[in-house]
Order: C-alpha cells, then sequence, then structure tokens
C-alpha cells in the first residue's frame, strides 16, 4: 500500500460519513470553508489531509477521526504505520 491508496481509503471514508449525514459536497464545502472542487478531490483521494483537516471534517461530520481512517489497519501489512507514509517523524 502506497500514500495513494491511504489517500484514497480516507477520502472514501469521508464521502461515505457526509452521505450517511444527508450532506451534499456543496453543503460540506461550506462547512470547510472551501471549494467543492476541494471537497471532491479529498473524496476522491486526491488530496493528502494533514491531521488537522482530518479532526476538522471528522469534527463537521459528527464523527471520531478514526472513523475516516478505519479500513487503513486491516491494509498495512505488520512493518507499515500510518507514519511510514505520512513522514510523521520528519
Amino acid at each position: 500500500m502506497n500514500i495513494s491508496d491511504v489517500n484514497k481509503i480516507v477520502g472514501s471514508n469521508i464521502k461515505a460519513c457526509r452521505l450517511k449525514q444527508g450532506l451534499s459536497g456543496d453543503q460540506l464545502a461550506s462547512l470547510m470553508g472551501c471549494s467543492q472542487q476541494h471537497v471532491s478531490r479529498i473524496e476522491r483521494g486526491a488530496v493528502r489531509l494533514s491531521i488537522d483537516n482530518l479532526c476538522f471534517i471528522a469534527f463537521i461530520l459528527n464523527v471520531n477521526a478514526h472513523d475516516l481512517i478505519t479500513d487503513l489497519g486491516f491494509k498495512l501489512s505488520t512493518e507499515e504505520t500510518l507514519a511510514d507514509y505520512y513522514h510523521v517523524w520528519d
């Protein structure tokens, strides 16, 4: 799994939570203070989110940030961690 895969999974989870809340892309964009195009890029995995933005989106969607990254743990090998992809220690 590479960073592109991680971004796509997180984006897909954000979209699923948004739809579950009954929000359109435009509505989420308005709440986030960004364009609908930016929300679309996030949901497609074309944007690498910071932890701050991930938590902000989770807050808006009334979910835990963990809910947005839930599937990642099952797809990472035992040697890999999210830190490997997000360069947490750089």
